[in-house]
């Protein structure tokens, strides 16, 4: 099924568009809903998931109420490429399922004072540097189970 062929009160569930598909449509939503700067959480809730067709320029305008009427899965959907525009401000004022809701390839593109703002909100973020302490005991677990063997 095409994107085209929803109702206009369906657009803001899709989850299968791609980032020129909800940059069009919010296109259409800005014509219709007229500036972001005017959205109140009526228009967010209708923008939905295509939330995610916002530049990183035009997110970093959102004010904290508009975020906070963002859903947590519409954060999810929001391509990392325009994801690194929120502030810093923006990401520590993000409610703890919203921070949840962040995905590692989002995470990926943001600095490093970006990354600490969402960890203040309440996100988990991977450095990826060893795979934390749950790989470190299975590291210690092998290496005696490997010592054992060899002592017998």
């Amino acid at each position: 099924m095409f994107c085209c062929s929803y109702a206009a009160s369906d657009l803001g569930e899709l989850k299968s568009c791609d980032e020129s598909q909800m940059a069009a449509y919010m296109t259409h939503a800005k014509t219709a809903f007229g500036a972001i700067s005017t959205w109140d959480d009526a228009v967010i809730a209708s923008v939905g998931n295509l939330i995610g067709g916002l530049s990183d320029t035009e997110l970093a305008t959102l004010t904290s109420s508009q975020i906070a009427a963002i859903e947590t899965e519409s954060i999810s959907l929001i391509p990392s490429a325009s994801f690194v525009g929120f502030t810093t401000v923006q990401l520590s004022g993000f409610s703890v399922a919203q921070a949840q809701s962040v995905t590692s390839t989002q995470t990926a593109g943001l600095s490093s004072a970006q990354k600490a703002a969402l960890v203040s909100a309440g996100a988990s973020i991977d450095s990826g540097a060893t795979g934390g302490p749950q790989a470190s005991m299975v590291f210690v677990l092998i290496l005696a189970f490997v010592s054992l063997k060899f002592i017998m």
